[in-house]
């Protein structure tokens, strides 16, 4: 059953608001394997070629892609999070019945 005021384009944005946060929560997970494995690879490395005391500079620019693609993947996926959640909260307004004073804000 339809709401009063139902407009197509609200289950349209729904659509699209869902699409475009599983895209990308499905890149910032990928981003989070990325930043795992390329932590691994630098730990490896770093344990291979350095001492307790003395690292040698090329890990530690290696490391700074690495936190770097796990900032991605934190933003990616907080983004995820708002659109979906945007879009959840538009789906639910158009799906509600629009009563008389409703829009009034609570006045």
């Amino acid at each position: 059953m339809r709401p009063e005021k139902y407009d197509r384009r609200d289950g349209d944005a729904d659509g699209w608001s869902r699409a475009v946060a599983l895209l990308l929560g499905a890149v910032g997970v990928s981003q989070l394997i990325a930043w795992a494995n390329r932590w691994y690879v630098v730990d490896q490395f770093a344990r291979m070629t350095g001492t307790d005391e003395v690292v040698p500079r090329d890990v530690y620019e290696r490391m700074a892609t690495v936190h770097t693609t796990l900032l991605a993947a934190v933003v990616l996926l907080l983004l995820a999070f708002v659109v979906a959640r945007a879009g959840a909260r538009r789906a639910h307004r158009s799906s509600t019945p629009q009563t008389p004073g409703s829009d009034a804000g609570g006045r």
